[in-house]
């Protein structure tokens, strides 16, 4: 009994570290996410791909996007109507379908410059910021659906709304 004990443990370590190195394998070689994070303030990269790539060969097919950024910090008076803009680029080789852009709440108003953007194309997504009912610190986010394998991005907005007659 203690021999067949042994022997299923065994086993099943065996089991365990081939899982383990073949995972590790994977995860080194493949990416969805390449990023170039800078400083707080500074621009951020993203590049989401379509296809996995297995290594430097490999080839991105479909639309792909790249933000110049997805977060911004603002500081507004209570009352100001901000607009405020996030740019990127269809770096795939097909036509990029911005297919909704949608807000987290009413204070924001977000719209895209075009919904069909061909490879290589820049755009824009276009949010206006209303503070007139917001106060203090606050976090604002906007959806945007589009047919890139990942196909929702979140851009966010850390908002300090100062009080009316305040300096910025």
């Amino acid at each position: 009994m203690k021999n067949v004990t042994f022997l299923l443990l065994f086993v099943v370590s065996i089991l365990l570290m081939v899982q383990c190195s073949v995972g590790a394998k994977y995860n080194d070689s493949n990416k969805q996410v390449k990023t170039k994070a800078g400083a707080k303030n500074d621009q951020t990269e993203f590049r989401i791909i379509d296809t996995i790539e297995v290594n430097a060969k490999a080839t991105v097919h479909g639309p792909t996007i790249i933000f110049t950024d997805t977060v911004r910090d603002l500081k507004v008076v209570k009352g100001e109507v901000v607009p405020i803009v996030f740019s990127f680029r269809n770096t795939g080789d097909s036509v990029l379908k911005i297919s909704e852009v949608i807000p987290s709440c009413d204070c924001l108003t977000p719209t895209a410059s075009k919904t069909s953007i061909a490879p290589g194309e820049k755009a824009e997504i276009d949010v206006l910021f209303d503070s007139k009912d917001e106060t203090g610190s606050i976090l604002r986010q906007v959806y945007v659906s589009t047919n890139v394998r990942r196909a929702q991005f979140i851009l966010a907005m850390n908002i300090d709304v100062l009080p009316a007659g305040n300096k910025k």
